[in-house]
């Protein structure tokens, strides 16, 4: 019983804790910082209000779904650089949405052999949905979840060690942060409901000890 009180109360405290840290993401507050990508000087980027000048990789195209018990959320991230050239490493993604590109017919997202969330080789088609070569969002450092490195480095594109990702909806930069602290929330949920139906037969125990012996 105890047990599953301790569990549910650091369930919550860690609940709290991960809420507490999304309210340390970049804001759309202050100033736009104005990056030319790979124009020299190089830029000293910050986190915030930023606008990206540059070329966007769409045959790079890279996407992670995470999954709730209630919901579900996709993000698409593409690099944008000076041009489109082999490079040593990369260091600014743009996160695009679903209306902005097209995809080979009969291929879904997260499907293709060998690259589950890695969409490239020629096949992917911007829209005029898309945006061009100036995109505005919000700059966040080490911004790309270690699954799409993993995957970038694999594909034979290496993420430079600080890289930004400019997301244009903050909601999605958040939604990792709701979804970790949703889980503690069940988690804890889950252990209060487990002790309390302990404490009960614990005190159905004690109640059928102490009853006095009728002869």
């Amino acid at each position: 019983m105890l047990s599953f009180f301790v569990l549910a109360a650091f369930s919550l405290i860690a609940a709290v804790v991960t809420l507490g840290l999304m309210m340390t993401l970049p804001s759309e507050d202050g100033p736009v910082q104005k990056i030319n990508v790979g124009s020299l000087p190089f830029a000293e980027p910050k986190e915030g209000k930023a606008e990206l000048n540059g070329t966007l990789d769409w045959q790079k195209l890279a996407t992670i779904k995470r999954n709730l018990v209630f919901a579900n959320q996709r993000t698409y991230f593409v690099p944008i650089v000076s041009r489109i050239a082999d490079r040593k490493s990369t260091r600014y993604f743009v996160q695009v949405f679903r209306p902005e590109f097209v995809l080979p017919r009969n291929q879904m997202p997260g499907r293709t052999p060998e690259r589950e969330h890695l969409l490239e080789q020629g096949l992917i088609t911007p829209t005029k949905d898309g945006p061009g070569g100036s995109v505005n969002g919000v700059l966040r450092q080490d911004g790309l979840p270690d699954e799409i490195v993993l995957l970038y480095e694999k594909a034979g594109l290496n993420v430079h060690p600080d890289h930004y990702v400019l997301y244009r909806d903050t909601a999605d930069m958040r939604w990792p942060y709701w979804g970790a602290a949703w889980a503690f929330f069940i988690f804890a949920l889950c252990a209060a409901v487990i002790g309390l139906y302990q404490k009960r037969q614990h005190k159905r125990l004690n109640d059928g000890i102490n009853e006095p012996l009728h002869t």
